[in-house]
């Protein structure tokens, strides 16, 4: 959620400040390739290192690593220098093709096999509306205030988010976590949520 939220602030500022300095069509369109390339270049290797590596400290660090680009931005609004919104928007892309494809891998090692449809349901369910919530409130936010308001908030979720994160960097997520869903008799998701910590943790960040 707040990964979503986030990222959704960054988008809609990163468009409106390039448009506000540039007012072109080519810039906005360098701008999504570079949303959209990390994705091409990147999101092959994350299986790999969701296999050989931890997945909870690699959300974490992915985190930690974004969270001072998505603050560059604010320096374009004062320098003017594209290059440092171009740099900002490929690397947090980049992080973010990495964290997805490791964050949907890690759900069947804390939710057991007979729950898996719900939380997946229940996991798609909060990421379309933070794509919602998160555009239409990171508009709000950029036309009533500053855009440069995005890109902070945005540096602030991946904080808040690798803080909740850090608590599952220790250890194995498929011992006590999952065993804790599959001794549960509740079937509903929001119970789910409720009973087992780890998927509240998860389902936040």
């Amino acid at each position: 959620m707040f990964n979503g939220i986030g990222g959704r602030f960054t988008q809609v500022g990163s468009f409106a400040l390039l448009y506000l300095l540039t007012e072109s069509g080519i810039a906005l369109g360098i701008l999504m390739a570079l949303l959209v390339l990390p994705t091409i270049i990147f999101a092959p290797i994350s299986g790999y290192l969701a296999d050989r590596f931890h997945k909870a400290k690699l959300l974490y660090w992915t985190d930690i690593i974004r969270a001072p680009f998505a603050l560059l931005p604010i320096l374009v609004t004062y320098t003017g220098e594209l290059s440092l919104l171009y740099l900002s928007t490929f690397v947090i892309a980049s992080g973010n093709a990495v964290y997805d494809p490791v964050r949907f891998s890690t759900i069947p090692d804390i939710v057991d096999k007979r729950n898996l449809v719900t939380i997946n349901g229940l996991e798609q369910n909060i990421v379309g509306i933070t794509l919602v919530f998160g555009s239409l409130l990171g508009g709000i936010i950029a036309f009533f205030t500053n855009v440069s308001l995005l890109f902070f908030f945005h540096a602030v979720c991946l904080i808040l988010a690798a803080t909740l994160m850090r608590r599952l960097t220790s250890g194995e997520l498929t011992t006590s976590s999952r065993t804790e869903v599959a001794e549960s008799s509740l079937k509903e998701s929001g119970f789910l949520i409720i009973k087992v910590a780890l998927l509240r943790v998860f389902l936040i960040i």
